[in-house]
């Protein structure tokens, strides 16, 4: 079974700019969590904190410039 990643984008302090295309690029590439991992952007991302959420699901914090990207993992 094929995975599906749902993107929604919130810019909430308007600082996103130009790195608004380059996520929805790169989210065209990720469907496992793994592609998520492989992705070499610049400025780097990095994992920041993983929080546990339940037993089947938990959201990967990932910081990539000034920007925060949360990933839920189910």
């Amino acid at each position: 079974m094929p995975t599906v990643l749902v993107v929604t984008v919130r810019d909430q302090t308007g600082s996103a700019g130009p790195q608004v295309e380059q996520l929805y690029a790169a989210y065209a590439n990720q469907h496992t969590l793994e592609d998520v991992l492989r992705w070499k952007p610049e400025p780097l991302l990095k994992l920041i904190e993983v929080v546990t959420q339940d037993e089947y699901t938990l959201d990967m914090v990932f910081r990539w410039g000034a920007l925060y990207l949360v990933y839920d993992v189910t």
